[in-house]
């Protein structure tokens, strides 16, 4: 009767542990095989977003975090506001309210909270979710797998700095 409970027990724990669901294997297998472009950094690096195209290849998009906004009020960082050209066809600038800097820095830290974090991976429902950045170089990543063909139709950084 022990033995027989001992390896319920030990069956339970094992298929426990072995269960991993279709997405976390197609981010396993696209991890493991993946050869990033020349210039990029090593794949610890980025934040890998994983989601499903309507005809069912894989599109990921590896990004490198942003660090959580260092913007101090206290502290000037050449923040200006530009203006209008004056009569002499220079441009007016003020200096960034605390309010204005305050704005900037929570729009940095939802950029950096939407980027993921790095060496983490993660899927999306939707592709139209991904995080993405415009230019970027190989800050970005562009990723297409083919589950049908079980390969790379795509591996390319985003475009230039």
């Amino acid at each position: 009767m022990k033995l027989l409970l001992i390896v319920s027990i030990l069956g339970a724990l094992t298929s426990c542990t072995s269960h991993i669901s279709d997405q976390q294997q197609i981010m396993r297998t696209i991890e493991s095989r993946i050869q990033l472009p020349e210039g990029a950094r090593p794949i610890e690096s980025y934040s890998r977003n994983y989601a499903r195209l309507p005809d069912n290849k894989i599109l990921a998009v590896y990004i490198e975090p942003l660090e959580p906004s260092s913007i101090d009020e206290t502290e000037d960082y050449g923040c200006e506001v530009m203006g209008s050209i004056d009569e002499n066809g220079e441009m007016e600038s003020r200096p960034c309210t605390e309010d204005e800097l305050e704005e900037m820095k929570e729009m940095e830290n939802a950029i950096s909270e939407s980027h993921g974090n790095a060496n983490g991976s993660r899927w999306f429902k939707n592709s139209h979710d991904l995080p993405f950045m415009d230019g970027g170089g190989c800050s970005q990543i562009e990723v297409i797998f083919d589950l049908r063909s079980d390969s790379f139709d795509r591996i390319r950084c985003n475009g230039p700095l």
